[in-house]
């Protein structure tokens, strides 16, 4: 007999069998007792992780902002008078404690890094990053051109420094207030990924599935911008889409690297380059003077002071993306195994219709 027959002839073995038979559905398959367990701590720590990347490090920063000149991120994205620096500084700590929070749970057991570690500071890793700003600068561009090709929205030129600030800045400093802005928006979306698509995801999708952990975690991820300024209802929906659409992206490549490229790229595009509001926020160091038409409809595909990510435009862009994003094979050797090992169920991607385990 082998050691298999011989588990299952045991008591032991027909207890597991038992147990299996009368458990719950989840994901399309009857699971065990034990496994239910194993799903449920797996949402709890996902759930821990949320706090721990990046609403302990964000809490931190904003106590530190208050304490410090330049008016915390808020002000440096619109340059404040007392400069960068301290703002930029506290953001990067924080990102480096959230980075290092997301390390530490790739050692809390076998396959929290499948099926590659979420952070690898390596060449691959710095092209995915190169290959998403791309395409994040592609997908804001596709939200924008078709405003100003319809006429919803008009360009007035450049300034004469070809820096429009909001702060009364002359050309230097506001070049050095954009460069600091343009890695504010690399930190920052560096962390909300991080937060939102790495270690809670990997949890998420071993207990609940894929998709529904995405769900929850693109929810969430709208809910924390419930602050920002112009704020409705078709900017909350806006930002769940690109949430959710990133997290098929980091499903498919098995890694954060390319869902941080597009997340930068997209703000940095929109925010800089076509010099439109970014989730409510007009960014000093924009290059253009654009102004909307007078039309009585424009903030409906405009998306208003808040961006086209309350806009019509802007909807149906991320809402294609995370469609695609979707449809791509899920990353080989995506595994997500239980807090004590690989004892099967919860290691893989429920929501996968091939089974392929997931991060």
């Amino acid at each position: 007999m082998t050691g298999t027959e011989e588990e299952v002839d045991s008591p032991r073995g027909v207890d597991r069998e038992r147990d299996a038979a009368t458990g719950p559905w989840i994901a399309g398959r009857r699971v065990s007792g034990a496994e239910v367990l194993e799903r449920l701590l797996l949402v709890a720590r996902g759930l821990g992780f949320v706090v721990l990347v990046f609403f302990l490090p964000d809490v931190a920063r904003r106590i530190a902002a208050r304490e410090l000149p330049g008016g915390g991120f808020a002000g440096l994205l619109q340059s404040h008078p007392d400069g960068p620096l301290a703002p930029l500084l506290t953001l990067a700590a924080s990102v480096l404690l959230s980075g290092l929070i997301v390390t530490l749970h790739a050692r809390l057991g076998r396959g929290a890094d499948r099926p590659r570690p979420l952070l690898r500071p390596d060449r691959h890793w710095a092209l995915e990053w190169g290959r998403g700003f791309l395409l994040g600068g592609g997908l804001a561009s596709a939200a924008v051109i078709p405003l100003w090709g319809a006429g919803l929205v008009r360009i007035r030129g450049l300034s004469e420094s070809c820096l429009v600030t909001t702060g009364g800045l002359g050309p230097l400093e506001a070049v050095g207030f954009a460069g600091a802005i343009l890695v504010a928006l690399a930190l920052r979306a560096a962390q909300e990924e991080m937060g939102f698509r790495g270690p809670s995801l990997r949890d998420l999708t071993g207990g609940v599935g894929a998709p529904l952990g995405a769900f929850f975690l693109a929810a969430s991820f709208a809910i924390i911008h419930g602050r920002n300024p112009a704020l409705g209802r078709a900017g909350l929906l806006g930002i769940f889409l690109a949430g959710f659409a990133l997290a098929g992206i980091v499903r498919a490549r098995g890694d954060l690297g390319m869902a941080c490229g597009i997340h930068f790229g997209w703000n940095a595009f929109l925010g800089l380059v076509w010099s439109m509001p970014v989730s409510g926020y007009l960014l000093s160091g924009r290059l253009l003077v654009v102004e909307p038409s007078p039309s009585s409809d424009v903030a409906l595909w405009t998306g208003g002071d808040f961006g086209v990510e309350g806009g019509v435009t802007g909807i149906a862009v991320l809402f294609l993306f995370g469609f695609f994003a979707w449809r791509l094979p899920a990353a080989s050797g995506r595994a997500v195994e239980g807090i004590s090992g690989n004892r099967g169920g919860a290691s893989a991607d429920a929501g996968s219709p091939d089974g392929s385990p997931s991060p």
